[in-house]
């Protein structure tokens, strides 16, 4: 077995000692994990792994401060899914449709789980659901030009409504979407929060076409969804969650803290104080890689 999947099964073992130990917030690390690992070694197709155990993980620490009486049944759903990614990486598995359809299926059970007792009424709407995250589509692209403004919320609120949506009335579109979204969002979280650490105008030019690249590539999923063609959608997003994935990644390895939400009670390290000696080198390891991957 290629040693990448050896290693991947051994991080979904400890993701399962740390749900049975309630150790939420481990999940979210092993997920970070994996991502490195799969960047590094340029491991990209199975980057929708660390992606997904990052979301359990933030999912399960709200559910356990706030649905602390359904917690032991919702930590066998996340036990038994576990239990079958790891199977899968056994049989080094990279088809993303496997991992986004079982991922569906733990969604579906704990969803419910995600909302107040008031909002229990709530039952599957899906075709409403993909109708929802194409509009949300929409909106994103037509206000990209917003997200170069400071304080603004459009990236992180997207995410947002999407995973509303999709708590309250499922459907897999919505949650695929949910899913691009979200790495998108952590993606920009470096890119914006940090892209003034280093004052170089040709820099945080080449990060914002970079970024409108990606928009461009989110917003085609929209064609796909409407054309009905599900295991197209699986390959395309999956095939932007990898880069993604790459990208932030390498982000966190440069700057160490991450400056958005999801990550900030994750990171063990201590942020740095850094030279201007060091600030310089950081600058030209971005320009470089930034230039590569314009190429």
């Amino acid at each position: 077995m290629e040693a990448i999947f050896t290693i991947i099964g051994q991080d979904l073992e400890v993701a399962k000692i740390a749900v049975k130990a309630e150790d939420f917030n481990l999940i979210n690390i092993i997920g970070n994990r994996i991502m490195s690992n799969v960047f590094i070694i340029n491991k990209n197709e199975i980057m929708i792994l660390g992606w997904l155990l990052k979301d359990l993980g933030t999912e399960l620490r709200f559910l356990k401060q706030t649905k602390n009486d359904e917690l032991e049944e919702i930590k066998k759903y996340s036990i038994a899914y576990l239990d079958e990614l790891k199977s899968e990486i056994a049989r080094e598995n990279i088809d993303p449709k496997t991992y986004f359809e079982k991922y569906l299926e733990i969604e579906s059970k704990i969803r419910k789980n995600l909302l107040s007792k008031h909002e229990s009424v709530y039952d599957e709407q899906v075709e409403f659901s993909k109708y929802f995250a194409i509009k949300v589509l929409d909106l994103l692209y037509s206000n990209k030009k917003m997200l170069l403004f400071k304080n603004n919320n459009l990236s992180s609120c997207a995410v947002s409504e999407v995973g509303r949506i999709f708590n309250e009335h499922g459907g897999i579109e919505a949650l695929i979407i949910y899913l691009v979204l979200k790495a998108f969002n952590d993606y920009y979280l470096y890119l914006y929060g940090e892209r003034f650490f280093i004052e170089d105008v040709g820099i945080v030019t080449q990060a914002e076409t970079k970024m409108n690249e990606y928009i461009e590539d989110i917003y085609k999923l929209k064609s796909i969804i409407i054309s009905g063609d599900i295991d197209n959608l699986y390959n395309e997003s999956n095939v932007i969650i990898g880069r993604l994935g790459a990208d932030y990644r390498l982000y966190f390895l440069i700057y160490i803290n991450s400056p958005g939400m999801y990550e900030q009670k994750e990171i063990r390290e201590e942020k740095l104080e850094l030279s201007p000696e060091t600030k310089q080198k950081i600058g030209e390891i971005i320009t470089s890689s930034l230039q590569e991957k314009l190429k």
